[in-house]
């Protein structure tokens, strides 16, 4: 297994505190439960998971000779999620897109804009391509395939930026009210109409909720109409993305190897609302 593990603390606006925190876990899991090399897993944290930074290691993945076709990679990411306006002539099927917020983000020149769910689909999809389309179906069946054994993603990070915070409780959404350009990461993605060329990767990315995928599986903390929490987990108030928490408790509780993604939503521990 090869993994991307990202995670987002340090925002100039609206800071979080589990998110560096859930990147730890999901490295020590890895390495200790499942026994993957520490080489194989890259990390990016804070600064490091600026916008370019995190377009590159998509596509170091991709030219990475070490991996395979069909090996697995696990791509996880904790930080700032956000819903924002779909550009004019995307076909994105309603009036807002879905998007992770990098560490730079910006509203203000230099202007670095958030990373939309239709550009990271491209992304896993060309990578996909290059090291395996490793699922080819569509519907429900998919969920019965073993986690782990494919291409993985997952994101605890909220979709629908209507975020609030408390002491105890943080929400993983970032407001967003600027405007994507048209023709933004054509290069990842595409150029030409960006009506067809930008047409989501073909469908790689429909938002970030839990479903099967032409080419991996998208497991999401909630859907864009739900909140994704951050809380204290014990008395020296360390903090961890609930679902993150519940999602590495039940792979140690039942076995990576004896899950299916749809055991997911049936054997997922209850998180705070």
């Amino acid at each position: 297994m090869y993994a991307l593990l990202i995670g987002i603390n340090s925002y100039k606006d609206r800071p979080l505190r589990g998110s560096v925190n859930d990147v730890k876990a999901v490295e020590e899991y890895l390495v200790k439960d499942l026994g993957v090399p520490g080489e194989q897993i890259r990390i990016l944290l804070d600064e490091q998971a600026s916008r370019s930074g995190i377009l590159q290691a998509f596509a170091d993945l991709r030219t990475d000779a070490r991996i395979r076709k069909g090996d697995p990679i696990l791509i996880f990411y904790a930080g700032h999620g956000a819903e924002i306006n779909s550009p004019q002539g995307w076909e994105a099927g309603h009036t807002k897109i879905q998007a992770i917020v990098p560490h730079d983000y910006s509203k203000d020149a230099p202007v670095v804009h958030c990373i939309p769910d239709r550009t990271l689909g491209a992304l896993i999809d060309r990578l996909a391509k290059e090291k395996g389309e490793n699922i080819v179906c569509r519907s429900n069946r998919c969920l019965n395939i073993e986690l782990m054994r494919f291409q993985t993603v997952v994101f605890d990070c909220c979709h629908s930026g209507s975020g609030t915070r408390d002491d105890d409780i943080q929400v993983r959404s970032m407001r967003i009210t600027d405007n994507l350009p048209v023709y933004i990461d054509s290069e990842n993605i595409g150029s030409g109409d960006p009506a067809l060329s930008l047409s989501r990767a073909g469908d790689a990315a429909t938002g970030f909720e839990h479903k099967g995928l032409r080419s991996h599986m998208l497991i999401a903390a909630c859907s864009h109409t739900e909140s994704a929490r951050e809380s204290y987990v014990d008395l020296k108030k360390t903090t961890r993305g609930q679902f993150t928490v519940a999602l590495l408790a039940l792979f140690r509780r039942k076995g990576v190897d004896k899950l299916t993604y749809n055991d997911i939503c049936s054997q997922l521990d209850p998180m705070i609302g």
